[in-house]
């Protein structure tokens, strides 16, 4: 069996991100392929959705861009009472204790 060489371009053709020949394509492909027209129509809700958005809720004020908070307000929030340091595990540090639920951005 073969791969699909258009089974990843759905999300590019409905963006209109493809070109008028890679378009065109796609298209014809689509005519005879029940799995792709599938895979187009599970995802075609989407581009009104991001039509909808505010684009400002996207920026970062630029103090919050330039401060690590994650950084500097993770470790001070996690650090148990008895004074352990948080630790390695890989690329990764791991604090033995998540005294609440912390949402990173």
């Amino acid at each position: 069996m073969t791969a699909d060489p258009y089974a990843r371009l759905d999300a590019a053709y409905l963006l209109g991100a493809l070109g008028a020949d890679e378009r065109l394509a796609y298209e014809a492909h689509l005519a005879i392929c029940r799995r792709c027209r599938a895979s187009l129509a599970e995802i075609s809700a989407i581009p009104p959705l991001l039509a909808g958005l505010d684009e400002s809720v996207f920026a970062a004020p630029p103090e919050a861009a330039a401060t690590g908070v994650h950084d500097t307000l993770l470790p001070a929030c996690c650090k148990p009472p008895d004074g352990n340091e948080p630790v390695a595990a890989g690329s990764r540090l791991v604090w033995p204790c998540l005294p609440l639920p912390v949402r990173l951005h």
